[in-house]
């Protein structure tokens, strides 16, 4: 969970991220459902699907599940 956090940059907050010693609350807050929604939809600069039309939400759904749970690497 601490790597995560560190992956995340809110230990030592940087690009405007929101600082908390809480990683429980940084988890409950990023989770894997508002990150699909993200990747299919876009949010700010990062367009929606990624521009990879080809790609499944099955595809997407394995890749938030990997970068989940092996934060930091």
């Amino acid at each position: 969970m601490a790597s995560m956090v560190a992956a995340f940059g809110v230990l030592n907050p940087l690009y405007g991220a929101q600082a908390t010693q809480d990683p429980q609350a940084l988890y409950n807050r990023v989770c894997v459902v508002t990150l699909m929604q993200r990747v299919t939809q876009g949010f700010k600069a990062m367009p929606p699907r990624g521009l990879c039309m080809d790609c499944s939400t099955e595809d997407y759904q394995a890749v938030i599940e990997l970068a989940v749970s092996k934060p930091g690497r």
